[in-house]
């Protein structure tokens, strides 16, 4: 069997992906270690970068009521965080 991956986004200078969570509307959000935040990429590969204060960003995921709230891990620094975001995230398939 021959796996066949396309790349969608090739960010500049030292950077490593971790975790991510995607918009409703379809948009990868994902934790950007060394550069420290979080890069959205759209499916057409446009990026679009939210810096913290910790160069460990290392994972995010969608709650509230509008699904507005991002919860992100800064991981050298040892916090869990909310923010606001810009637009809603997706809604998980099941909730425990």
């Amino acid at each position: 069997m021959e796996i066949i991956a396309e790349g969608l986004a090739f960010p500049e200078g030292p950077v490593g992906f971790d975790s991510l969570a995607v918009t409703a509307a379809g948009n990868v959000c994902v934790a950007t270690l060394y550069q420290g935040g979080i890069t959205t990429i759209t499916p057409d590969g446009r990026t679009a970068k939210r810096v913290f204060d910790d160069p460990y960003t290392t994972n995010i995921a969608f709650g509230g009521g509008d699904m507005q709230d991002a919860y992100i891990t800064l991981s050298a620094t040892g916090r869990l965080i909310k923010v606001r975001w810009d637009e809603p995230g997706l809604r998980l398939n099941f909730h425990a």
